[in-house]
């Protein structure tokens, strides 16, 4: 009996089914010897083990198998068949040959191609900007180089950046374009380059003069059309924020279970109308009316928005009473009821704290 060790190290020498199978190779009759044992891979090795013969081969050979994954099982079991006898050296130079010229052939015929990568480059919009002031650039030369010729010419640039809707950016971006030809003029002019004056010196200065002041007139042109622009751009409109996020911080007292009153939430109060908030400290109900074309907010604690004309506030003595009666009353039987009330109207401040119960909101 064979040790444990003994049957593991046998296993791993013992060679595969298939392997001890093999038919014989007669070099003598190679044709033979080669058709049978293409039969043999063919018919009693199975695919996976053939495709896993073929791979190994390749890798030897510098060639990625996972690039044919899409061949036909076929094509391997052929390469398997000559990849083994290569292995046992029974092929002959011619033999070899062969053997590479269907890899190659598998290559190419099922090759998995890599993507090609196309890389889109993104414009910017200075690119947009940019390309635009050319094209109109490209316009106002030609006005330019018609007063280059004849001095008496004249070109309206307004009229030409209104007709071109021409926006304040890419206006900017003339500026910035004519700029360096004026102080080219302008030193040909003041004679402060040699070189340039030699260059000019086939025009006479009047012509110089007026082509400048051609120059000029599309700078100052277009330096008015970014400036308009800036004046009358609309101001940003301010993202509105939310009713909870506007009442974060308001203090005010949420029930009052002496009179069974639940107060309003304060969130309800923003774009509100009309507040009626009550002290329970001071016994005073005080009415606070939105302004004519505004709604009611908070700004911390405080109520804003209010019109101080038509918003006042009365101590009211039978609290009990009164409340009582006012719960299921709506905005003009609860306005008829205070103003009812004997006694001076006291000025509101508008400010809200833990003692004001937020009675009711008419929106």
């Amino acid at each position: 009996m064979i040790s444990a060790s003994a049957a593991v190290k046998r296993h791993r020498t013992a060679k595969p089914a298939w392997e001890t199978n093999l038919p014989e190779f007669d070099p003598s009759w190679r044709v033979t010897s080669l058709s049978k044992t293409l039969y043999y891979f063919r018919s009693e090795v199975d695919e996976s083990t053939c495709r896993k013969i073929a791979s190994e081969f390749l890798i030897k050979n510098d060639r990625n198998p996972d690039r044919v994954k899409a061949a036909p099982d076929f094509a391997f079991i052929q390469i398997a068949a000559l990849a083994n006898l290569f292995e046992r050296n029974l092929l002959s130079d011619s033999e070899v040959l062969s053997l590479h010229a269907r890899i190659t052939k598998l290559f190419d015929d099922y090759s998995i191609k890599p993507k090609r990568v196309v890389e889109v480059v993104k414009r910017t919009v200075q690119d947009n900007v940019h390309d635009l002031a050319a094209k109109f650039a490209a316009d106002i030369d030609a006005e330019l180089d018609t007063i280059w010729e004849s001095p008496k010419t004249e070109f309206d640039v307004k009229t030409f950046l209104v007709k071109h809707e021409v926006s304040a950016p890419i206006a900017k971006a003339l500026v910035d374009y004519y700029k360096p030809i004026q102080l080219e003029l302008n030193d040909v002019l003041a004679k402060k380059d040699d070189q340039l004056v030699e260059a000019y010196q086939h025009k006479p200065k009047r012509a110089i003069t007026s082509f400048r002041d051609a120059v000029d007139a599309v700078i100052a042109g277009c330096s008015n059309a970014v400036t308009l622009a800036k004046h009358t751009r609309a101001p940003r409109k301010r993202k509105a924020k939310p009713a909870g996020v506007v009442a974060a911080k308001v203090r005010y007292m949420r029930d009052l279970p002496e009179l069974k009153l639940k107060s309003e939430p304060a969130e309800k109060v923003v774009g509100a109308s009309e507040v009626w908030c009550y002290n329970h400290k001071y016994r005073k109900l005080t009415r606070y009316v939105a302004q004519d074309g505004m709604t009611l907010t908070w700004k911390g604690t405080t109520l804003q928005n209010w019109c101080p004309e038509q918003s006042g506030g009365h101590t009211i003595r039978k609290p009990g009473e009164f409340i009582s009666a006012a719960i299921a009353m709506t905005k003009r039987p609860l306005a008829k009821a205070f103003n009812a009330i004997r006694g001076a109207v006291s000025k509101p401040t508008g400010r809200v704290s833990d003692d004001v119960l937020l009675f009711k909101v008419f929106q």
